[in-house]
This record gives structure tokens, C-alpha cells and sequence, in this order.
């Protein structure tokens, strides 16, 4: 086995492929066929949408290891350490684990020039084969019909919701992306929708290839209830569950797809109400709404990797609703091909300074890139910076007691937010 650690061979695998996403599926079906993981010996469940899919994954995940199952659960980006996109029984897999993985991938790959993602990918799949997992939580990573994570067929597919993003890849308008995203659906396996108005072209798939569909507000769903919320189907399941920081501010919306799904599965998979009230109770995910208070400079933080129009219009009642805070500071950064403007027009009603983060790889850009596009739309202080390092620094410094910081926009910018608050190791536990 090669001597190289893990960052060395992550650094080797982003240059065997000329693109850093070239959508298909052709490549990583061929590897597939070559490791013996076209059809994998456990069962898999697929997570797509726009926004939602890590809080899906982390609480069916956590369900099912409740449920004494053997659990894996595969997402990205990460935050701060990559071993966090590969999960057994909701523990990041071992740097040796997973370069055990990458080096059966490497062998098997021969010539193929595979992208960074379908690279590890595979190399998840490999790992969990190796744990002798019983279940795999696969989040797709972009669109879905072409996504290298539909190379596997599903048991059960989620789609979360449906709104404009990553329009180069999927498109401008929600009917093109709601097609995408239906490419997760399969002949016969249950496919549960958390948009509240799927697309026509969503609707249109299943039927075509004859998945049964199950959409939120129609087939199931969730009522508020008190401190709780009651889950209902149209097969007549109706029981209450906690409501979470990952409940959202969706109406619970991210709660009720999670346990459609649970109660999709064959039946010897599927967890009790009682089982699902313990483990959705104990359902935690960094990096959502994730609330820290600086008693010693009487500061109030809030980190989200909220980074599309959609995700950051969600966010902003939450603010206000539930912090009691009236003046807050950003530190914001995100990638140039999000709509940028719109989001920071949506912030700016709340937010009193700016403080602009540089976001690193081929879609990242300057803090003073960032600056050029959204003076225009905000009120306040607009101060690009140098790195994330010196953002929060600043942010922390100027603001007054009683106030806010408030991190978003990127995993970039969160993942750092979290070691600056020494918040990650507890994250790890």
C-alpha cells in the first residue's frame, strides 16, 4: 500500500480529471463493475434537493442506528476534516479506513479519469462494503440524474425541495431542475418529495418510470404540536416527534421527509414510533442555525452553512424569531456562481456590518469580488478581508456587547467559524 497520508492522495486525486465536475454517470459504472459495487450488499437509500439533504441524511442515519442497525452516511462538502463525509454508526471513518478505500478505487480505476467527487465516492462505497454496513445514507451531490451517487440503485429516494441553484449544471427554472432531480427515482422503490409544489417534470418521471410517489401536504406530512410535531401519512401512521434544530424553519418539512423515508423502508428496516421519538430527539448536526453565546464578551453566534437564495430567505425569520438579538454582524463568503445579490438583500434588513470572506477553489472568489457585487444592495460597513481567519477576528472585535455575528454562505466559512469557537472537537463527540 502506498506510504502517501490521506491529504497527499486527496491532493493527487483533484488532478486526475481536467474538470473539477464533469456530470455523467459512465465512469463510475465502470469502476462500479470492477470493484463488484454495482449492486451493493446493502441497502441504499438516496438524498436529493436543494436544501435539506444533510439534515435528511443525519436524521434517518441516526433513526436507523437507533434501531440497532449497522449505519453508514455519506455527505459533503465537510466542514473542517474530510473524514467527516464517510459515517459509520455516526463516527467519521479513519484516515486508514478510508485510504484503504481509495487504494482498492486507484487499482481498479486503471485509466479511468475519474473527478474528485466520484473518486470518493467510490471510495465510500468501497469503506462501508468493508464495515459490513447494513444500510448506506447517500446524499447526492449535485442534480441527481447525472450525479455520480446515482450510479447505485436506491431502495428509497428523497427529493428535499426544489429552488435555483447550480443553473449552469441543472438549468434556470424549477421544471429543468425538478427533472434532474427526479433521476434518483427508480422502477418500484418509494420516492418521498419534501417540495410543497413539485414540479410538473418531477411528477411527470415518477410516472414514466413508475415510482411510487409520496409528496409532502398530499400522501403525508407534519402538524405542530405544541413543543412536538405529529407526523401523518395516507396509510393511517400518525405519532409525535421532538421538534429539533434540525426541525428548521420549514414547517418541519426536513422532519416529515426523514420519516417518510423510515416508513418507506422494507418493513425489517423500519424503526418504531417509540424508536423514532428516542432517536429524533437526539438528532444534532453542526453548521444548521447552530447557536454559541460568548458569556465573557456577552456575544451571541450563529453559524449556518445556509449559501443559496432559498436556504438564506429561510434563515432570516429564524434570526429574529428566535435569537432576541436587534444588531448583528456577517461574516459572509460565497461562491461566484450563487446569486450573491439576491441573497445579500434578503440579509440586509438584519445586518449592520459586513465583513467578506475569500472562498477558495475554481467557483470561489475574493472578499473584494464579493464587495464589487453587493455594495449596491446593503446598508452598513462593507469590509472585505484577506481570510476567514481575519473576518471573524474582526467581527469579533468590533462588535458591541448584547450583539451578533452571524456565519454563513459556505462550508468554507463555517468549518473555520467552528475551530475559532473551539467548537469543533465538540462536534466529534
Amino acid at each position: 500500500m502506498s506510504k502517501r497520508t490521506l491529504a497527499e492522495w486527496l491532493q493527487g486525486i483533484e488532478s486526475l480529471h481536467p474538470r473539477e465536475i464533469d456530470l455523467g454517470l459512465e465512469r463510475v459504472k465502470i469502476v462500479l463493475e470492477r470493484l463488484g459495487l454495482a449492486t451493493p450488499p446493502f441497502l441504499v437509500i438516496t438524498v436529493g434537493g436543494t436544501n435539506g439533504k444533510g439534515s435528511v441524511v443525519e436524521m434517518v442515519q441516526n433513526a436507523l442506528g437507533h434501531h440497532g442497525l449497522r449505519v453508514a452516511a455519506y455527505t459533503s462538502p465537510h466542514l473542517v476534516r474530510f473524514n467527516e463525509r464517510m459515517r459509520v454508526d455516526s463516527e467519521p471513518m479513519s484516515d486508514e479506513q478510508i485510504l484503504a478505500g481509495i487504494n482498492l478505487v486507484d487499482q481498479a480505476r486503471g485509466d479511468v479519469p475519474l473527478t474528485y467527487f466520484e473518486f470518493t465516492t467510490l471510495t465510500a462505497l468501497v469503506a462501508f462494503r468493508e464495515c459490513g454496513v447494513q444500510v448506506a445514507v447517500m446524499e447526492i451531490g449535485l442534480g441527481g440524474r447525472l450525479d455520480a451517487v446515482n450510479s447505485l440503485d436506491s431502495q428509497v429516494a428523497a427529493v428535499t425541495s426544489i429552488d435555483l441553484d447550480h443553473v449552469e449544471w441543472l438549468g434556470d427554472n424549477r421544471e429543468s431542475i425538478g427533472f434532474e432531480k427526479a433521476g434518483i427515482f427508480r422502477k418500484g422503490c418509494p420516492a418521498v418529495v419534501g417540495d410543497p409544489n413539485p414540479p410538473e417534470s418531477l411528477r411527470a418521471h415518477a410516472r414514466k418510470v413508475q415510482a411510487p410517489l409520496s409528496c409532502i401536504g398530499e400522501d403525508f406530512g407534519v402538524r405542530p404540536d405544541g413543543d412536538e410535531l405529529q407526523f401523518w401519512n395516507r396509510d393511517g401512521q400518525e405519532f409525535n416527534v421532538p421538534r429539533t434544530a434540525l426541525t428548521g424553519d420549514l414547517g418541519g418539512q426536513n422532519t416529515a421527509v426523514a420519516l417518510q423515508v423510515l416508513l418507506s423502508l422494507p418493513e425489517e428496516f423500519r424503526p418504531s414510533p417509540t424508536s423514532l421519538y428516542e432517536s429524533f430527539g437526539q438528532a444534532r448536526l453542526f453548521g444548521r442555525f447552530h447557536r454559541h453565546i460568548d458569556a465573557a464578551r456577552s456575544l451571541t453566534w450563529v453559524l449556518d452553512v445556509a449559501h443559496n437564495v432559498a436556504a438564506i430567505g429561510n434563515l432570516i425569520p429564524k434570526i429574529r424569531r428566535e435569537t432576541g438579538v436587534r444588531r448583528w454582524h456577517v461574516v459572509l463568503g460565497m461562491l461566484k456562481d450563487k446569486d450573491a445579490r439576491e441573497s445579500v438583500s434578503l440579509l440586509a434588513p438584519v445586518i449592520d456590518r459586513w465583513y467578506l470572506a475569500p472562498l477558495s477553489g475554481s467557483r470561489g472568489q475574493s472578499g473584494e469580488e464579493l464587495a464589487a457585487k453587493i455594495r449596491d444592495n446593503v446598508s452598513g460597513e462593507v469590509r472585505p478581508c484577506d481570510s476567514v481567519q481575519q473576518a471573524l477576528e474582526q467581527a469579533q472585535d468590533e462588535a458591541g456587547e448584547g450583539e451578533g455575528i452571524l456565519v454563513l454562505g459556505s462550508f468554507q466559512i463555517v468549518g473555520p467559524a467552528m475551530e475559532f469557537l473551539r467548537l469543533y472537537s465538540q462536534s466529534q463527540r
